[in-house]
């Protein structure tokens, strides 16, 4: 089996055109993001720090991409 590397701004750009997003679990962005029709992908524990450096876990979010017309 051969492996091919993608290159990491390669990576990024299909992150970005997959719409991956990710907020602070529990918050009221959370809700917009699913009224939005995105998909929640999973959490990652104390990932997000607020200001006064508390730890949040964070939601990840994904909405398919429009199928091509």
């Amino acid at each position: 089996m051969r492996r091919t590397l993608v290159p990491v701004a390669a990576g990024e750009a299909a992150v970005a055109r997959a719409g991956v997003l990710d907020t602070q679990a529990g918050s009221g962005a959370e809700h917009v993001h699913r009224c939005a029709g995105r998909t929640g992908a999973g959490t990652i524990p104390d990932h997000a720090t607020e200001p006064q450096g508390r730890l949040h876990p964070t939601t990840l979010f994904r909405k398919h991409p429009a199928p091509p017309r």
